[in-house]
């Protein structure tokens, strides 16, 4: 990884950090991340990793270790890879207000890979000069909530759409 990435990516990890999590859910103030938690492949040690994703349609995210388009893939993704292999390693996603226990699987099929990282493509151009730049095929990972998160998270979903749909009502009526 580049000096310049691995720089901001620490300084992100601290201002998220100190602040307690309300500063670092976006990246320059407009994309949207998730934090990836997950223990290290050798040392055990438990890493926060902020990661620009795509919502796939099934409820889960993609994310893609281009790290820059460098020929070496990053680390967390190597620990995402063992963690892969390994479906009882605990990880977890920190995004917005939510904490999430995930499942991660690394997308192996070069169709289904490929597609996936076409949504990644889709959402944030910048992805596609990576592909192009790294020396390597890189790794694409589908972070699946557990399904006690995913029906927290479809609840908190319908409450905020309510919430939502009360206040336009409000704001509506005389």
């Amino acid at each position: 990884m580049s000096w310049t990435l691995q720089t901001l990516t620490r300084f992100h990890k601290k201002l998220h950090r100190a602040s307690g999590g309300r500063i670092g859910r976006t990246l320059f103030g407009k994309a949207p991340i998730l934090w990836l938690i997950i223990p290290g492949r050798v040392s055990g040690i438990t890493h926060l990793t902020p990661l620009l994703y795509a919502d796939d349609d099934d409820g889960s995210w993609i994310v893609a270790g281009s790290a820059g388009g460098n020929s070496k893939s990053p680390n967390w993704a190597l620990n995402a890879s063992a963690a892969a292999s390994k479906p009882e390693t605990e990880c977890w996603v920190e995004r917005s207000d939510e904490r999430v226990r995930i499942r991660i699987t690394e997308i192996l099929d070069d169709s289904e890979r490929a597609s996936a990282y076409k949504r990644l493509v889709s959402k944030w151009r910048f992805f596609q000069n990576y592909a192009e730049r790294a020396s390597r095929t890189i790794p694409v990972f589908r972070l699946i909530p557990d399904e006690a998160s995913r029906r927290s998270r479809e609840a908190s979903r319908r409450s905020r759409e309510a919430s939502r749909r009360s206040r336009e009502a409000s704001r509506r009526s005389p």
